[in-house]
């Protein structure tokens, strides 16, 4: 059986809904980097003790899933649900095939336990 990356661009403070969820479904991890971007949100602008700013990007977090080709679309909808308010600049979810994958510790093709 083949394995996908299942990578996310999420809103920040949509991080820990999507965790619990993919705990829920038995996701048995996932990496989350810090990513700064700029998509259909657009320009960002405000003020910041009086002074106005404008923001070309934005802070994301991005959450990167392991699983079989069988559970892809299970743990894509998993966080297009816990990630998802509604609104302009909810990110994107995407997939895509691995070709090989070793495991370090103990330097073997494939995961194992």
């Amino acid at each position: 059986m083949g394995m996908r990356r299942v990578a996310a661009i999420i809103r920040p403070e949509r991080l820990h809904d999507v965790q619990r969820r993919l705990e829920e479904i038995g996701s048995p991890g996932f990496t989350i980097s810090d990513v700064r971007g700029h998509g259909h949100q657009g320009v960002v602008r405000g003020s910041w003790r009086g002074e106005p700013y404008v923001l070309h990007v934005v802070h994301k977090i991005q959450v990167e899933v392991l699983c079989a080709d069988d559970q892809v679309d299970l743990v894509a909808k998993t966080i297009i649900d816990a990630a998802r308010t509604g609104h302009v600049g909810d990110g994107i979810v995407y997939a895509s095939p691995i070709d090989h994958i070793w495991e370090i510790r103990t330097a073997q093709e494939g995961l194992g336990p």
